[in-house]
């Protein structure tokens, strides 16, 4: 921010740059004393900036409304006269200090102060600082005896820039992600020690002699090969500064973050992590998991040693149990799992303490407070409580100036009441527990059963054929399943053909797409998959295994070779649980190697540690070079020239091809981006970074118009259509978290793995979506979604187009002719095209539940007299109905003495002359009279307000009623209240609305804006004459004049339709009373789109919605009234895989190019269109300030197992009831009489299970027909019918134990819904898989 001179500056002012990141506390401190007058007036003049200009009695609710310090100031002030003037007060300065006294003539201001080293505030990096400088100190002055001549020089060079950036950090930063980040100050000292230590364990190394191990023909122990490390460290340690420029080390987080990913992917066979502290506790688990085998083998080895043959196989078994139960239950655990046991451990702790309830208690019923709320990101207005410059002010706790939402559509929650997302949430947390509880049941099941295997001595017996055996049906059915049937199922299968030849059941409802079901293929595949991963690959694994033991142990001794074979088996293992479309290719080819070529091999389990790395890191090689080929490819240059720069550079890239390839390896060596430097020709390696790739953590509440100060609320009305737009996407995030990981495993995505990203396209609703698959286990899938705008630009129109091109459509000249036209594959252009593409079509129809977006300009349906004036009428016609139907509060206005005094003022002959009424709006406009007249409102509207107060009487009798029990709607008069009251609520909501009219008449769209205002619920009655209302009954706004207002909108639509509908009144109340959301939580739900009722509404899937919305569209900037409605219905999405290198690449050139090298051009050459690589849409869905997405999810697990999987110790108990009761049923019916086992049964059930209307029938004949009758039936000639007949009763009466439960389960789920009015898709699908049971 510019500073003003002290020749401008006002006298008694401070320097703006010594109080804007000075000590707040002093600041106001020193303002008080001795500028009150000038914080005071500024501080008014940005309370009027919203409020109306206050007066004396307004002087106490404006100074609530201050902030704490201009209340300080305020009260502190003394009366100043206007004309006398403050005097100046100098300049604060600070003079460096040595035990407390002033040393050497220099003083200088915060301002100079803060441009020289940055202010730290904690005792923790007060301590930090010192002890890395002293380590960055004593570690130069180790290393300059490695250093001769000018390397020195240069080596306290860089120790002294280390140093200098703990006190200013560097701003911008090539490694940061965003700007401003105080972490990068600590990565130069880290990385200099870092670096450091290893080149002085290097070189105490580079002495010795040549050890006569080696691995794969490399020596252990190569001083030569030691000192080439070590002279290799020792020059990136003086080349740091530059690699810090050109951004390939990232800050120190990210590069932790990264390492301990590497080691989980790699070493221990995992998968990707969601942040730091997941890969650290990842690495933590894997680690003893490892030690844990080890330890089994090398018990097995030491026994071995011992010649106690059965010991050592009953332990070498117990190694094998143990590997296979730990890695299955790390695969079936996703990477915070660790952290969340704890979390949740934490909670119950702070649950139990009796301090913590209040606090816990208000945690929990928090509205929006969810812990993985989505985050609604824009480049204007953000509706985020947590993003920056956020123009409303949004509380966390509760804020005695927020007002209820009164006006909530049915199954909205209270202020009160877990919203429902919070619900939600808590059904993941349990749906975790319980799926951990059954994973470690399954790992302890697994354990025991591959024990027993091993011990009967199958591998023992008979190797080595069982191994080749094992892998060759491995292999078989993984080419199967990853190839086979993936390009059977894919939407160009083998890239030729031009119709998928496998396809699914709901592939031919395209227009009205259908709930997907599981169709012979996907079940095929699931089992299929079930059997590889539990079966076949254990056993194949094992062989490895048992085969690797003895050779390792001989050829690296008992401890080495353990840990080698821990470490191998454990990671051979962990892979089954992830993407195995690498697994079969490195098995078979370690099994070639092992047959043909013995001399490279290292036992079969180093083996596939080793070739399964590379496999890896040559893929990763494969997709960085098909980027790196089709974003500088010939065959589309006119799509990537994009700017100048690119164009001149293009000529001088391609003789540098090789060094470029070169560099892809090098980054896929160490996973970095390769980027195209500011859109250009010329690649570089960008900074290593995780699977996740932004830091940035979403965990953030949405904003709503309930959370808001009321002199906020009206900024709601210019809310971007973009901020609006989110909840869609967030909705759509929802039903993946539901959906995904089956989906994925039931093969609908085709081959997935850990860093695929997806792309799914809506072009009904303009929905795009990125999916980033982040973490990929056994049952789980972790994920994040990024949405783009609706109404994108001109290239993202470009790029769209292309993905919903068809490639039929692509002929060429063979191509032409009739009899080719009907040959089953697709032209060679068009096979060329799309191999040349970083993107490829999956699949042309991906069924998901969601919205049928329909936006309708609202101009054309109120563009003339007659529809505005067919909308006032549907509003009073909707008053007059809540009137009569809200029987409780129309009787609390009539018994008010406020609204008494002013129906005392309607008479018979009341005209109102307000100029605001005019003829060409009203129907009830009295012409003659020149106004309002009660008589005109009655004879329009009179016999409508009769049929109603009887529909009402009609449909609740023994309720509270408007009228009395003597009178009838047909003695209804005009001099009644009810209708002088209908009368006056109909004359305060129009005139509050043409009052908001009359303000914005110079506007086109006065009117829309007007009724837009009433129609959010945030313009209340201003007026002296209709503040009644709000003084008689505060509630009665929102629920008669808003409520009216939104369905005289759902009204004017159906008569836009037809307009001779609504003629007949009791067509018009069944249609009201249809559409009124008061009768069932599943009608039509109308409100504000800025209302919590629309989010909650929205996310629990009611069937219909509609809004209307002053539509600001980011991109065209235009300001125009749209009518939204949703219908609820199952949507067609095209799903498109994208080269996760390219989307990775392009990410890093555009967070190089924004937030590094500052290039503030909104239409720059490297986000132009690109068809073959997206570049456009990639570059939309950066993290912002770099990209402009609408809508950035936090990282969200989806579970292939249902949100209603039971408890296992429950289930473990209703099994062995379930069990007890039918044995006991069996043995009664068998042994022929009741004895053994009735007598329980029969008496269990009765006090479990209330009586069936049958048995009470039994039981009551039974006792009116006395002693004598009931014994007579006991002879001995009916003995065994007796015996009979009970057994046959007490089967009856067990077998429908499990339906009465399931009854019992259903009612209660109904009734719990039915009361909170939050019934989902979830409840409606348990509801009917209990009924089909």
């Amino acid at each position: 921010m510019a500073t003003s001179s002290p020749q401008t500056q006002e006298p008694g002012l401070p320097d703006a740059t010594e109080s804007l990141d000075g000590d707040l506390t002093t600041w106001e401190a020193d303002s008080a004393s001795r500028m009150p007058v000038q914080a005071l007036d500024a501080a008014r003049e940005a309370a009027e900036d919203i409020t109306p200009v206050p007066t004396e009695e307004d002087a106490p609710e404006l100074a609530a409304t201050l902030p704490p310090s201009a209340q300080a100031v305020e009260a502190t002030a003394p009366e100043a006269s206007p004309s006398v003037e403050a005097p100046a007060q100098p300049k604060a300065t600070n003079h460096p200090r040595l035990f407390g006294r002033p040393i050497g003539p220099a003083s200088l201001s915060r301002a100079t102060l803060e441009q020289v080293i940055d202010k730290y505030t904690s005792r923790r990096m007060i301590v930090i600082i010192p002890m890395l400088v002293l380590a960055v100190v004593y570690l130069s002055l180790e290393l300059g005896r490695l250093y001769h001549d000018l390397g020195r020089t240069v080596l306290f060079g860089v120790a002294a820039s280390a140093m200098y950036s703990l006190l200013r950090s560097v701003q911008p930063d090539a490694s940061a992600s965003s700007v401003g980040q105080r972490s990068t100050a600590f990565s130069r000292p880290l990385y200099f020690i870092a670096l450091s230590s290893t080149a002085l364990i290097l070189d105490a190394h580079a002495g010795g002699q040549l050890s006569d191990r080696d691995f794969y023909g490399i020596a252990v122990h190569d001083p030569q090969l030691i000192g080439l490390v070590r002279d290799f460290v020792l020059v990136c340690i003086l080349a740091s500064p530059a690699m810090f420029l050109f951004g390939v080390l990232p800050i120190w987080s990210t590069a932790l973050h990264h390492l301990c990913e590497q080691l989980e992917l790699h070493v221990f066979g995992g998968t990707g992590t969601i942040n730091l502290a997941a890969a650290a506790s990842r690495v933590l688990l894997s680690s003893v998991a490892v030690g844990v085998s080890w330890a089994s083998f090398y018990g097995a080895a030491v026994m071995a040693d011992a010649d106690s043959t059965m010991t050592r196989q009953a332990v070498f078994a117990l190694a094998c149990g143990v590997a296979v139960g730990t890695s299955f239950w790390l695969g079936r655990l996703q990477s915070d799992g660790l952290l969340l046991f704890f979390e949740r451990a934490a909670s119950r702790g702070k649950t139990r303490s009796p301090s913590n309830a209040n606090s816990t208690m208000s945690e929990t019923i928090e509205p929006g407070s969810t812990l993985l709320a989505a985050t609604t990101t824009t480049n204007t207005t953000a509706l985020d409580s947590t993003s920056e410059g956020a123009p409303f002010d949004v509380p966390r706790s509760v804020d005695p100036h927020v007002e209820p939402d009164a006006d909530r559509a049915p199954g909205v929650a209270e202020s009160n009441t877990p919203s429902f997302m919070s619900t939600f949430e808590n059904s993941q947390r349990r749906l975790f527990q319980r799926r951990a509880a059954w994973d470690a049941l399954c790992a302890t099941a697994q354990l025991l059963i591959w024990l027993l295997i091993v011990l009967t001595g199958l591998f023992a017996a008979a190797q080595p054929h069982l191994r080749h055996s094992a892998t060759a049906v491995c292999c078989g059915v993984s080419f199967l399943l990853y190839y086979v049937l993936h390009q059977l199922r894919a939407a160009f299968p083998f890239g030729f053909r031009k119709q998928p030849l496998l396809t699914n059941r709901e592939a031919g409802t395209i227009l009205n797409p259908k709930r997907p079901v599981a169709s012979w293929v996907e079940q095929l595949e699931f089992w299929l998959n079930r059997s590889l991963l539990h079966v076949l690959l254990p056993l194949a694994i094992l062989a490895f295994i048992n085969d690797s033991a003895e050779v390792l142990v001989d050829r690296w001794g008992t401890p080495v070779g353990s840990l080698l074979l821990a470490l191998g088996g454990h990671k051979a293992l962990r892979l089954r649980s992830g993407d195995l479309s690498l697994v079969y290719v490195a098995m078979a080819a370690v099994e070639l190697a092992s047959a043909y070529d013995v001399s490279l091999s290292e036992t079969p389990v180093v083996d596939l540690f080793v070739v399964h790395f590379l496999l890896a890191k040559g893929y990763e090689w494969l997709l960085k070079l098909r980027f790196l080929l089709t974003y500088n490819g010939v065959y589309h240059m006119h799509d990537v020239l994009g700017s100048g720069l690119h164009a001149f550079t293009w000529p001088l890239a391609l003789p540098h091809l090789i060094v470029m390839v070169v560099q892809s390896g090098i980054a896929a060596l160490v996973s970095a981006p390769l980027y195209p430097v500011m859109g250009s020709a010329i690649f570089l390696v960008s900074y290593f970074r995780p699977i996740r790739f932004w830091e940035k953590d979403y965990r953030t509440s949405a904003l709503e118009q309930a959370t808001l100060r009321y002199d906020s609320r009206g900024r709601m009305l210019d809310v971007p259509a973009n901020e609006l737009n989110g909840i869609f996407y967030q909705h759509v995030l929802l039903k993946l978290r539901l959906q995904l990981a089956r989906d994925i495993q039931e093969g609908r995505w085709g081959v997935v793995s850990a860093g695929d990203v997806f792309l799914m396209c809506d072009l009904d609703n303009r929905m795009t979506i990125f999916v980033h698959i982040i973490e990929r286990g056994d049952g789980f899938v972790a994920f994040q979604i990024r949405g783009l705008e609706f109404a994108g630009t001109y290239c993202q129109s470009r790029e769209l187009e292309a993905l919903d091109r068809d490639p039929n459509d692509d002929r060429d000249l063979c191509q032409r002719c009739r009899p080719c036209t009907r040959l089953p594959w697709l032209s060679c252009r068009a096979i060329l095209r799309q191999q040349t593409y970083a993107w490829e079509a999956v699949s042309p129809m991906y069924v998901l539940k969601g919205y049928s977006i329909s936006l309708n300009p609202a101009s054309s349906m109120f563009g003339s007299y007659e529809l505005c004036r067919v909308l006032f009428d549907m509003l009073s016609r909707a008053i007059v109905y809540y009137m009569a139907t809200d029987a409780e509060l129309t009787c609390r206005l009539l018994a008010s003495p406020e609204v008494q005094a002013v129906l005392k003022e309607y008479h018979p002959d009341f005209v109102n002359w307000d100029p605001l009424f005019v003829i060409q709006y009203h129907e009830d406009y009295d012409a003659r009279k020149r106004g309002m007249s009660l008589q005109r409102f009655y004879e329009h509207y009179g016999d409508w307000l009769k049929h109603c107060l009887e529909q009402a009487r009609t449909d609740a009798a023994d309720d509270v009623s408007v009228l009395d029990s003597a009178e009838s709607a047909a003695t209804l008069t005009i001099e009644h209240d009810t209708v002088r009251l209908c009368f006056a609520l109909s004359l305060l909501a129009r005139r509050t609305m043409l009052r908001k009219m009359q303000q914005l008449r110079a506007q086109s769209d006065a009117f829309l804006h007007g009724y837009h205002a009433l129609f959010s619920g945030l313009l209340k009655p201003s007026g002296v004459q209709d503040r009644w209302l709000e003084l008689a009954v505060p509630e009665a706004v929102p629920r008669l004049v808003y409520r009216s207002a939104r369905m005289a909108l759902r009204l004017h639509q159906d008569h836009f339709l037809d307009p001779a509908e609504y003629e007949d009144m009791t067509t018009l109340f069944e249609s009201i009373q249809d559409y009124d959301d008061r009768k069932s939580m599943m009608r039509t739900v109308i409100c504000n789109e800025a209302d919590r009722s629309w989010r909650h509404s929205v996310m629990s899937d009611f069937p219909s919605l509609l809004s209307l919305r002053y539509n600001l569209d980011d991109s065209s900037y235009n300001r125009e009234f749209f009518i939204v409605s949703l219908t609820g219905r199952y949507r067609s999405y095209k799903l498109f895989k994208v080269n996760r290198e390219c989307v990775r690449g392009l990410w890093a050139a555009q967070q190089q190019e924004v937030l590094f090298l500052r290039n503030p051009a909104l239409e720059r050459g490297s986000i132009q269109n690109c068809i073959c690589v997206l570049r456009n849409m990639i570059s939309q869905s950066n993290d912002q300030p770099v990209g402009y997405p609408i809508f950035v999810s936090p990282i969200v697990t989806s579970y292939t197992q249902k949100p209603d999987l039971p408890d296992p110790v429950a289930w473990f108990v209703q099994t062995a009831r379930w069990l007890q009761q039918r044995f006991a049923a069996m043995f009664a019916f068998g042994s022929g009489g009741g004895d053994l086992g009735g007598p329980s049964i029969g008496s269990r059930a009765s006090d479990h299970r209330p009586a069936r209307p049958h048995q009470s029938s039994v039981q009551e004949t039974a006792t009116t027909m006395g002693p004598e009758q009931t014994t007579s039936h006991n002879g001995p000639h009916h003995e065994g019918r007796t015996s009979e007949a009970d057994s046959e009763v007490l089967f009856q009466e067990a077998a429908s134990d499990q339906e009465t439960e399931i009854e019992t389960v259903i009612d209660v789920a109904m009734t719990e819904q039915l009361q909170s009015s939050t019934m989902t898709h979830l409840d409606i699908d348990m509801v009917d898989d209990a009924v089909d049971v």
